[in-house]
Parts: structure tokens; sequence; C-alpha cells
């Protein structure tokens, strides 16, 4: 299939072959990253930009988890093509006020603008319905028809209006407009998405008036990563339109993963927990998976939907100037390759349940009952692990009514008993175990997870198509001085009986007028091996009005790609000439061709990270690192290592507690001193740069890895920093909850010269080691690249620093 792509776009693709005459099916899986507002002109033009990192930064494990993909499921090939988007510079629908014709403004368009007829953000001639538009138009242009299997992944706004057009949704809400790709998008991702209305009254903006009017005043851009203030009709959108309708409808009909976050940023837009630009619970929708608590007006708690993927800034994701970037990129990229190839499950019940009767201390609520039977299509989720057990996720706030008597707050996980059932219910109850003094009401929310019956995976239920032999993967890329086109051609030679497929899509009654246009192509696409030959036929299309024109382009390009695995060992080399035409009308420039071959070994082994080198030898097995530095000799290579040639800690300390009953109730204190390269370069200023502290077991697993980010202290959260006046004594405090449950931390440099002390605490934390986890190893680094690190290994034998396990606590000295 032969994809000519706008100049704005980037592609790859990865294509792994199965044996000559084995009975197979391909798989198709076509990513499309959707960037966030931006607000000044150059970051418009260069949106595509935004997900650049996490785009390599998936597309760089996945030929390590198609191979063992496929590996478990003999016979099947999966191929996958991405792409960025930049919806800015994207086909505009020909709606614009009088005063505004120019399309790279679209957030300035506001209901009733001069020269529209408007009543509401997502009418035509708005900036709602523009973002729709464009959308839909960007994914007809990257991923036309018949492509299928299209997952969308996208931040801030570009999550709501993902959502959005996957839903159908217009000015009638759900449904009210064809945007014509519906049945052709697989799934949702959501990162720190803009999901429901900021304008609602469930949310506090910092300051005295109303979430549109402090962003139409240039205020409320707090954490959206630009310096410049968004458009007014942005604003409306942001605060006028609820996405959870169409967050939902995806949950339910789609897949939808919506990975969600909230950590100490400053500044901050929002009072509670947000991540600096959006509430913490206004990223996903209550159909979302996933579920926890948060903060709400009135001294209470408030259920939040979503998978918590990590404590970042709303910039953290795509700015790599950000000190939390990397983590933040290595946390999506997990979870969005678990969605696609480990488990996507869905919920299949959600309710509330609140006591009858203020419960004792040591006494149980009533046992109430969750969900029923799973929905059709799909069975209990065993795979993914909720708050309370596999697929069940329970959470509640314990009330504390009257000014004495204290505040509200979220329950201990520990204080829930779930009985999990196997047809996606289950039943549950509250032990009122932290006050002896009084009996509490308390409200509880729960979901049921469900996976599809077909496999959990969601690449193990998407389209498939029979197939005997796959061949070669073309990359062209023309760069100009102001854009780039790349061009990935995949052809494959199938052989399957004739096939006839009729489908009949119905819609609910739309309003929505576009402008008229036709545009015809014609593609031939020529493939050798065996000899086939495939003639796609005119298709006519409507869209705004476009002249283009860009002469004739022939790309014969040959690829080798050689695969070996444990028992057989296939070479395939294939010439497959493909001719292209695509009439285009572009600015003059100077145009430069590059064509590229890739000759891909696949170890005959496991090899997550694709680098050529097998995961038990690997010292990074998740980061490719084909030449294994180790600058440090630690063990672990330099691509991975957290901390590469830094100090050893000094009289180490670290007690675990809490471990003989569920995480959530784990406490930890940890305490050392390292010797840094002095004089400090940079100054050392932890509560500028932040800090990193990391505990990983014995092989390597993460125990803990809380980023604790700069910022000064905010006497409204009891959040944030402190610091002398001299910059020798900095402390952390986290009146939020913590990030990954570290409440505390404070440093301290003494008169001996580099010579730094430290303490941390976390309370209410999830710090699980198992016997096999012995010895843990402490990282603590504030700049790992200027060698502003320490570790301590406890590798022992006493008397040297050495750990000890316990029944319900970890010490180790």
């Amino acid at each position: 299939m032969a994809r000519t792509q706008p100049a704005w776009a980037a592609s790859l693709s990865f294509l792994f072959l199965v044996p000559r005459g084995s009975a197979a099916a391909t798989v198709e899986i076509n990513l499309l990253y959707v960037h966030g507002v931006k607000s000044c002109q150059n970051e418009r033009q260069n949106a595509q930009s935004s997900f650049t990192d996490l785009e390599q930064a998936v597309n760089a494990d996945l030929p390590g988890r198609i191979a063992s993909y496929q590996a478990a499921h003999p016979g099947t090939t999966v191929v996958t093509h991405s792409a960025r988007a930049n919806l800015y510079t994207a086909t505009p629908s020909g709606y614009h006020p009088s005063d505004s014709p120019d399309p790279i403004n679209m957030d300035d368009w506001e209901v009733g603008d001069p020269g529209c007829t408007t009543s509401q953000q997502g009418d035509p001639c708005t900036t709602a319905y523009e973002w729709r538009y464009r959308l839909a138009r960007e994914i007809n242009r990257l991923y036309p028809a018949p492509a299928a299997n299209i997952v969308l992944i996208g931040h801030s706004s570009g999550a709501r209006v993902a959502l959005e057009v996957a839903a159908n949704a217009g000015p009638g809400g759900v449904g009210s407009t064809d945007w014509g790709v519906q049945n052709r998008i697989a799934g949702v991702v959501t990162i720190q998405g803009m999901v429901d209305a900021l304008g609602s009254s469930k949310y506090n903006v910092v300051g005295f008036t109303s979430f549109e009017t402090a962003c139409k005043d240039g205020d409320a851009i707090a954490g959206f990563g630009s310096s410049c203030a968004p458009g007014n009709g942005w604003c409306e959108y942001a605060g006028r339109v609820d996405g959870f309708g169409a967050g939902d409808w995806v949950a339910k009909n789609k897949r939808a993963l919506m990975l969600t976050s909230w950590a100490s940023c400053s500044p901050a837009a929002w009072t509670g927990w947000s991540d600096g630009s959006l509430p913490y619970d206004a990223q996903g929708s209550p159909w979302s998976v996933g579920l926890d608590m948060t903060p709400a007006p009135g001294q209470t708690y408030r259920p939040s939907h979503g998978q918590k993927y990590g404590s970042f800034c709303h910039s953290a994701i795509d700015h790599s100037s950000d000190a939390n970037h990397a983590a933040a990129l290595a946390a999506a990229k997990t979870r969005i390759l678990d969605w696609l190839f480990t488990a996507a499950p869905r919920v299949a019940a959600t309710g509330s349940n609140s006591t009858s009767s203020p419960v004792a201390y040591n006494h149980f609520s009533s046992t109430f009952t969750m969900g029923s039977t799973c929905p059709s299509g799909e069975v209990d989720d065993t795979v993914t692990q909720g708050t309370k057990g596999p697929g069940i996720d329970v959470v509640g706030v314990c009330k504390h009514p009257g000014f004495f008597d204290g505040d509200d707050h979220a329950i201990a996980l520990a204080e829930f008993t779930v009985t999990n059932g196997t047809t996606c219910n289950g039943t549950y109850k509250w032990k009122q175990a932290h006050d002896s003094n009084n009996s509490h009401d308390a409200t509880f929310w729960w979901k049921t997870r469900s996976e599809r019956s077909g496999g959990p995976a969601l690449v193990g239920t998407l389209t498939t198509l029979p197939t005997t032999t796959t061949t070669s993967t073309t990359t062209t890329t023309t760069t100009s001085t102001t854009s780039t086109t790349t061009t990935t051609t995949t052809s494959t030679t199938t052989t399957a009986p004739p096939t006839s497929t009729t489908t009949t899509t119905t819609a609910p009654p739309t309003t929505t007028t576009l402008p008229p246009t036709t545009t015809t192509t014609t593609t031939t696409t020529t493939t050798t091996e065996p000899s086939t030959t495939t003639t796609a036929p005119p298709t006519t299309t409507t869209e705004p009005p476009t002249t283009t024109t860009e002469p004739p382009t022939t790309t014969v390009t040959s690829t080798t790609t050689s695969t070996t695995t444990s028992t057989t060992s296939t070479s395939t080399s294939t010439t497959a000439p493909v001719s292209t035409t695509t009439t285009t009308t572009l600015p003059p420039t100077t145009t430069s061709s590059t064509i590229s071959t890739t000759t891909t070994t696949i170890p005959p082994c496991p090899d997550a990270d694709g680098d050529g080198v097998c995961d038990a030898a690997d010292n990074c097995p998740a980061d490719p690192n084909p030449d294994q530095a180790d600058a440090d000799g630690d063990g672990s290579g330099d691509a991975c290592d957290p901390c590469t040639g830094g100090a050893a800690v000094a009289k180490p300390k670290l007690t675990i507690a809490g471990l003989s009953t569920p995480p959530g109730d784990d406490r930890l204190k940890l305490r050392g001193e390292m010797t840094l390269p002095f004089p400090f370069s940079p100054a050392l200023d932890p509560a500028t740069s932040g800090v990193r502290i990391l505990i990983t077991d014995a092989s390597a697993a993460t125990v803990l890895d809380a980023v604790i980010p700069g910022g000064a202290y905010d006497y409204a959260t009891q959040t944030g920093w402190k610091s002398n006046a001299s910059g020798t004594r900095w402390s952390y405090r986290n009146g939020l909850g913590g990030i990954e449950g570290i409440v505390k931390a404070s440093f301290k440099t003494s008169s001996t010269p580099g010579l730094v002390q430290f303490n941390a605490t976390g309370r209410n934390g999830g710090y699980a080691v198992a016997p096999a986890g012995v010895p843990v190893r402490v990282t603590l680094a504030f700049d790992s690249a200027a060698g502003q690190c320490g570790e301590a290994p406890f590798a022992g034998p006493p008397p040297s620093p050495s750990c000890a396990l316990g029944a319900s606590a970890l010490t180790c000295r």
C-alpha cells in the first residue's frame, strides 16, 4: 500500500517476515501522533515536532515487542506505521471569520465572530470545529482508505480532539457529525488529555476569576509550554466543551488508554492536584480504565479516572527541556506498548455505594456487589492489576465532618476486602481501621474490567488479512527549506480467495455542511514475487478547494531483511518497483532526496529493545544500545544508567516497612551522604532543578522512582522547596500525598568540599520487595550528566552495606 504524506508528516514502518508457505495473517497498526495547543506562530508551524521524541521512543522498542508477539502467535505478521500530524498547517475547512482569514490562527475563532453564523463552539467557523475537521483530513491524508487499525495518540487538546473525531462528536454531542473515519479507528491513547471542560464549576482556577476569562486575558497558560497567550477561540473550546461523552464512547465502543498525571508544578493554573495546566480529574473520562482519588472543594475527596503514569507536569511529555522529559517518555512508551501487545482492557461496569450508617473502629461496612456479567464479546480481565486485584478497582473517601473532627481523607486500600468474580463481577467491604475514637460514614467508587474474548492485547483483536509472503519496505525522504515529506511504501504479496465485503454505516442526522471540491487520484502498484499486479480504481472525494502540482516521481528501491530464529533461518530479498504520481502545488523550494535501504537482523533469542543483543546479556535490555557501553563498569549500560560515574553513598541506611500488607500503606526512610565533584558544576540547587530517588531490586525491577521537580514552596498546597540564604540547605515537603509516596526530603552540604548529606521519608506507598529481589540498589541523582549523583548497591556481605528482609520490613545498612 503506497501512501503519500504531507510535508509535516513523519513515517516509520516495521515489517517482520514469516516463512513462505505457512498459514499466515498480517496485522497492520497505524499510529498517528496528535499535538496539543500551540500559541506562538513558530510553534504552530512546527507543531508536528512535539511528539518526535515519543514516536522515536516507541519505534525503538517496536521491533522487540513485535518479535515477541509473533513468537507467541505463530503465523501472524505485524506491520506498523507511524506519523505525526500538524493541525495548524493541515487542510482547512474553508470556514473562517472575516477578520481572521489565516488558517494558522484557528485558535482565535470565537463564537459570534464577524462573517460567521455561530451559536456554540463546534459550529463551523469556530476553533472546536476546525480542530475536528483538520484531524479528520489528516487521517485521510496520512492513512487513506482502506487503511484501518488507526490508533490516535494525543496530548492535551490533541487528546480531546482525537476522542471527538473517533466518537463523531459535533455541536449536538456524540454522533452528531460524521467525520468519515470512525470505522477505521481502532483506539485512542490520551496523554494528560484535556478531556473535561475546564470551565466546569468542579475546578478552581488560581485567582479570582473564571478559567475562560483568565485564559482570554492571557493568564491561564501555566504549563502549556508556550510563552504566548492562547487564542480566545481555544479558551472557549477548552472551557465550554465537555469531552467526557466522547471519551466514554471510545472507551465502550473502541479501546481507550487515558494516561493521567499530577505533580507539584510551578506555576500552576489550578488549586488542588493538577499537572500545572490541567486538573488531575479533568484528564480521564468516567469509563476509562483506572480509578484514583483527588482532593475536592469542601475539604473532601472525589474520584479521578484514567491511569496515573507518573508524577509529571503538563509539558514534560513533549518538551525536551523539561527535567522529567526522559522519565515521562519512558513511562508513556511502556504503557502504550503494553496496551498494544499485552492487554487493552475496558471498563465492564462501574458504580458507587455509601454506608448506611457510620462504621465504628474495626467494624465492617455492608458487603457491596460489583458488576454481574461481562459485555458481549468480552471476558473477565485476569491480566491487568487494578487497585484491589486483577481487573478490580475500588477507592473511597472516609468522611470526617465538623471543623474540629478533621478533614475527609482517601481510604487506605488495605482497609478494603475484595472478592473477585469470574464474570467481570465481585464484592467488597470496608473495615474502618484507622480511627479508634470515632465512627465514620464513607462513599466508595468501583470498576470491573474486561478484555476481548479474542485475546487481551489490542493487536490480537484488530483486522487481519490472510497472506503467505511479506516482501519489501521502501522509505523515501524528501526535505526542503520549509517542509519535509516522508513516503513509506510497504508491498505485501497475498494469496487469498476472492472476497466481497459490503459495509453499511448509519450515523445520526448531521447538520454539518462541508465546502465542496473534487479530487481524483489514481494509483498503480506492481509487485514482483510472485507476479501480482494490483490497480486501484480512481477515487472521488469531497474536500475543500485545493490546487496542487508536483512533478511525477518514480522510486525503485530494494530492501533485504534477514530474520533468524533458534530453529529457522529465512532470508528474503525482493525488488519492488513502485511508481507513484501525485499532483500537488508547493511554493518554490530546493529539494534533495534520499533513498535508504535497511537490513534488520533479529538475534535467535529474546531481544526486547531490538538492538541485536540478547536480553540475557544486554546491560540495558529495555533501551537500545548495540555498543553496550558501560563507562563506570557497574553492569548497567550508559543508555539506561541513572548514574554514570557517580559517587559511592557512604553511611547508607534504607528501611521499608509495611511489606506484609497490600501495597498502599508502605513506609520508607532513607539517609546517607556522598562526596560529589567539587566545585559543583553546575551549581547544586535541587530547589530549582529537582532530584530523582530511584530504588531497584536485584533483577533491576523498579521499587521506587520518585522524580521530585524543582519549585518554590506553595503555602496553599503545602508543597515545594525551601532553602537557606547561603544555598547550603534544601528541604522539600509535599502536602498533596507525596510523589510516589515521598513526602519529605532534605539535603545539605558541609564544610567538607563536595560532601552532601541527605534523607527522605515516604508513606502510603507501594514499595514491594520479594526475597529474590534482595539486595536493592539506591540511586540519588541531582544531575547525572554532570556526575552529581550517587549509588548505594547494598551488595554486602556485612560489614559492608547489605540488606535483610524480614516478614514485614526491609532493612539495608
